[in-house]
C-alpha cells in the first residue's frame, strides 16, 4: 500500500475538517444544515462575537477602556490561530442557541450525604451538558454500604450504589448536543467504601463508561492501596490518583478555600462549585512568524496576555452559567486555564533538541 500524495493528504484533511466542524462547531439553519464548513468560518464567528460592542458591554465599566484596546490584537490572535478557544466557546460564541454556554470545566465539590442534593447534582451536571461543559463531583461524603438512615429504620446503599445515576446522565444528556458529556467522580481513601469505589469499573467492564474515576490520596500512598490500585488500572484503566497535599501545596489558591476540587480531567483543580474557560497559545504557529528564541518568548507572552483578556471576557457573558452560584464564584475568584499546544513543532522549527541544555531551558 503506498503513502497518499501530499494533495491527496490534503484533501484528506480538509475532509476531516469538514466533518468535524459540521457535526461538533457549525451553527445550523432552521432545517439543521451546518452553515459552516471549516475552522475559518468559525473562528470568524467567534472572533467577531469576542470583540463585538455587545460582549465588551457586559463587562464591569472600569474594564471596558482597557479591553477595549486590545481588541484589535485579540481578533488578529484569534483569526491568525495563535489563541485556540475551548470547545464551548467555538460551539456556541455568537451562535443562536438557547443553551449558550463558554465553560469547559466545572469542579462542583462534594456531593452532600442526603437524597436531595445527589439529585440537585445530577440535574446541575446535565445543566452543564447542555451548555457544552463538563463536571467533575467528589463523592467521600456520601456515607458508607451499611450506616444506619432513616433514624436508624434502614441502611445505606453506599456511595458508589449512585455512580449509575451519575454516568447515565453523562452518557444520555450530550454536550450541547454534540458530543457525550464529560464526567470525573472522585473519592476520598478515607471512605470506608474506598475499595468498593476503585474496583466499581474492573468488576464490570459494561457499567460506568461515561465517567472517569479517581482516588484522592490525603496522606502517603500505603503498599495496600496501591497495589490494589495497580490491580484495578491493570484491568481497567481506572482508577486515577489525585495526591490532595501536592494540589494544596501547588496552587495560587488560598488553602482555607478548599482548591482540592477536580474537573473532568483533572488537570485544574480548584474551589467547588466554579467553572474555568481553556485557552491555549499555539506556539507552534509563533514560532512560525518568530525571528529567534528570545522574540519567540516574547510572542508567547503576548500571547498568554491576551488570553486572558479573553477568559476575563467571557467570565462577564452571564447567560453562559448553568446555576446562580456558580456565577457568582466565578465573578469572585475569576479562574482562566491557560495552556500551549505544538510544543514539539516549535521546538523542531527553532532547530531545538529535547536532550539538550536549550530544549530544558526552553521547556522550562
Amino acid at each position: 500500500m503506498s503513502l497518499p500524495t501530499y494533495e491527496e493528504a490534503l484533501h484528506y484533511w480538509r475532509e476531516f475538517e469538514r466533518y468535524l466542524v459540521e457535526t461538533r462547531y457549525s451553527i445550523r439553519d432552521e432545517n439543521g444544515v451546518p452553515l459552516e464548513h471549516s475552522y475559518d468560518d468559525i473562528i470568524n464567528r467567534v472572533a467577531n462575537w469576542i470583540t463585538s460592542k455587545d460582549t465588551i458591554e457586559k463587562l464591569p465599566e472600569s474594564l471596558q477602556p482597557f479591553v477595549n484596546d486590545r481588541l484589535q490584537d485579540i481578533k488578529t490572535a484569534l483569526l491568525n490561530k495563535y489563541i485556540i478557544l475551548a470547545t464551548p466557546v467555538l460551539m456556541n460564541g455568537g451562535s443562536r442557541s438557547r443553551r449558550l454556554g463558554y465553560f469547559s470545566c466545572f469542579p462542583l465539590g462534594y456531593v452532600e450525604d442526603s437524597i436531595d442534593d445527589i439529585m440537585k447534582k445530577a440535574k446541575l451536571m446535565a445543566d452543564i451538558y447542555l451548555k457544552g461543559g463538563g463536571a467533575g463531583i467528589n463523592i467521600s461524603k456520601l456515607r458508607s454500604k451499611g450506616s444506619l438512615v432513616d433514624n436508624h429504620q434502614g441502611f445505606a446503599s453506599g456511595p458508589v450504589s449512585f455512580l449509575q445515576i451519575f454516568d447515565s446522565i453523562a452518557g444520555t444528556i450530550s454536550q450541547g448536543g454534540r458530543r457525550r458529556g464529560a464526567l470525573m467522580v472522585d473519592c476520598s481513601e478515607n471512605n470506608l467504601d474506598w475499595e468498593d469505589f476503585i474496583n466499581c469499573k474492573s468488576r464490570n467492564k459494561q457499567t460506568l463508561q461515561n465517567m472517569n474515576i479517581s482516588l484522592d490520596i490525603e496522606d502517603d500512598l500505603s503498599e495496600n492501596v496501591i497495589n490494589k490500585v495497580a490491580k484495578s488500572i491493570w484491568e481497567c484503566g481506572d482508577p486515577g490518583l489525585i495526591f490532595i497535599r501536592n494540589a494544596y501545596n501547588n496552587t495560587p489558591i488560598p488553602r482555607e478555600l478548599d482548591p482540592r476540587h477536580v474537573n473532568p480531567c483533572s488537570e485544574y483543580m480548584s474551589v467547588a462549585m466554579t467553572a474555568c474557560n481553556l485557552l491555549s497559545v499555539n506556539v507552534t504557529k509563533l514560532a512560525k512568524i518568530s525571528n529567534s528564541i528570545l522574540h519567540l518568548m516574547e510572542l508567547i507572552d503576548n500571547a498568554s496576555y491576551l488570553s486572558c483578556i479573553i477568559g476575563t471576557i467571557l467570565i462577564y457573558q452571564e447567560e453562559g452559567y448553568p446555576d446562580e452560584t456558580i456565577k457568582s464564584n466565578n465573578l469572585q475568584y475569576r479562574p482562566v486555564g491557560i495552556g500551549m499546544l505544538g510544543l514539539h513543532g516549535a521546538m523542531i522549527r527553532s532547530n531545538i533538541e529535547y536532550n539538550s541544555e536549550s530544549g530544558l531551558l526552553f521547556v522550562e
